[in-house]
């Protein structure tokens, strides 16, 4: 009769102990060292998930949700129209498009946004028109979507030839604002940017124009925005075949640009397009410019140097389009790039240093553009490319989750330190590691063992 009192309360007083330790553990949880882990990137044989048959002659595309059911849909521009895929409900992708909106003046860039900054954050879509010196937008409704016609329109100028359009925060008022590069011919300058202000959707937006010194400005140009100087506002770069450079016009304190390039970087090759992102775990964002057959980074360290930091080989003939994203989703930005061979990507390891040659070639070909964005209903970054000269086809390549074993890590206490803690206790975490951190996406399971001895299961949320 005494020894199964004596066992009743030992099993209550370790069932005691056992309810503290949980309670202490949730909070322990959320700093524990991480022991060991693994995660796949795109497959090993990168064969396109979706092939998309998108017309004559497209041009460019865009990731985003444009009927308002919270999933990703892709957009692109082909020579008359507008098309739209929309993502369904399990995480697919049509191979035939959803909507098709015909739109006249040779639609090309294209950007999806939330332009009205509408209260349900619904994204809408801004499209160059080139031969017809316009800029369409259109907003979409809570109820009926993407309209098929343009909301509102604006005119980039008579002979203005606009050749590429962006957005950015420029004016200090926490509106989306557009900016629009443009090669002239009916001033004494060879280039112009057109910087639309505010409030687009109403009319009520300022439009100004700069003029950027005496560079020549040639058909064939680049632009990207971003923070350049690290002071939170958005900064202008753009390249030119006329001379193979970069020019890089920073904001100042009252929202304006300079006549003047604050920096040129000397890049001595054929010029293309520029991507801006963290290439070397900073925080700061870095350059990433097409010369040729190669990418060239500069680190931003108080300023840019004239001459590349580094030199990526692609191996292709021809470098066409650029992108900085996380593709193997290990928290640190990676260097996506396409040419008329291949799609090529260069990771990042955890030392903040790329890779000189590609890590991945992706089965695609003819590739004039690149986007991306999650697309298969997770948060993962998925890459779209497009080809325009001969398939004239987009290929949508789904990452693909991490495989993630089991992260191991022991907590070792002494019973003087906290005597209700279990002595030797294994803890396994079934976790996700995003942006070089430690984010609970699943539940955790916590295992106790006492003399090698599993307790019991309880599971965290």
């Amino acid at each position: 009769m005494h020894k199964r009192i004596k066992n009743t309360f030992i099993g209550l007083k370790n069932r005691i102990k056992l309810k503290r330790s949980i309670l202490l553990l949730t909070f322990i949880l959320l700093f524990l060292p991480i022991i060991s882990y693994s995660f796949m990137a795109f497959p090993q044989n990168p064969n396109p998930d979706y092939i998309l048959n998108v017309g004559d002659n497209p041009q460019e595309g865009a990731i985003g949700d444009v009927n308002g059911d919270g999933l990703n849909d892709i957009i692109i521009t082909n020579n008359e129209a507008i098309i739209i895929y929309y993502q369904n409900m399990d995480g697919t992708i049509p191979l035939s498009p959803s909507k098709t909106i015909e739109i006249s003046g040779s639609p090309s860039e294209i950007i999806v946004v939330d332009v009205d900054r509408d209260k349900y954050g619904l994204d809408d879509i801004v499209v160059l028109t080139r031969e017809s010196d316009t800029i369409s937008v259109f907003i979409q409704d809570k109820i009926n979507g993407i309209p098929k016609s343009p909301s509102f329109t604006f005119s980039t100028g008579y002979d203005m030839r606009p050749s590429s359009i962006l957005i950015g925060e420029f004016g200090g008022n926490n509106y989306i604002d557009l900016i629009v590069g443009c090669e002239i011919t009916d001033g004494p300058t060879n280039h112009s940017l057109r910087i639309w202000r505010g409030k687009l959707s109403n009319g009520q937006s300022s439009n100004y124009r700069v003029d950027l010194g005496d560079l020549k400005w040639s058909q064939e140009h680049y632009l990207c925005v971003g923070d350049l100087d690290s002071n939170y506002s958005d900064d202008i770069i753009f390249t030119s075949e006329y001379d193979n450079n970069a020019y890089i016009y920073y904001q100042n304190s009252i929202n304006e640009f300079s006549k003047n390039p604050g920096e040129i970087l000397f890049l001595g090759d054929k010029t293309g397009q520029i991507a801006i992102g963290d290439l070397n775990k900073d925080y700061k964002n870095d350059i990433a410019i097409i010369t040729k057959t190669n990418v060239s980074i500069y680190y931003q360290d108080n300023g840019f140097s004239t001459s590349p930091n580094c030199i990526l080989n692609t191996d292709l003939i021809l470098v066409n389009s650029i992108r900085i994203l996380d593709a193997n989703n290990d928290g640190r930005n990676d260097v996506v790039t396409a040419g008329y061979e291949n799609t090529v990507i260069f990771y990042q390891n955890s030392s903040g240093v790329l890779s000189q040659t590609p890590d991945i070639i992706l089965n695609d070909n003819w590739v004039n553009f690149i986007t991306s964005g999650p697309i298969n209903g997770d948060t993962y970054s998925d890459i779209l490319t497009i080809s325009t000269l001969i398939n004239e086809k987009a290929y949508v390549f789904i990452q693909e989750p991490p495989d993630f074993d089991l992260v191991v890590a022991s907590i070792k206490v002494s019973e003087s330190s906290y005597p209700t803690v279990l002595l030797n206790e294994t803890v396994k975490v079934k976790a996700e590691i995003r942006n070089e951190g430690f984010n609970i996406s699943n539940d955790i399971v916590v295992r106790f063992f006492v003399n090698d001895e599993e307790m019991d299961n309880k599971s965290i949320r």
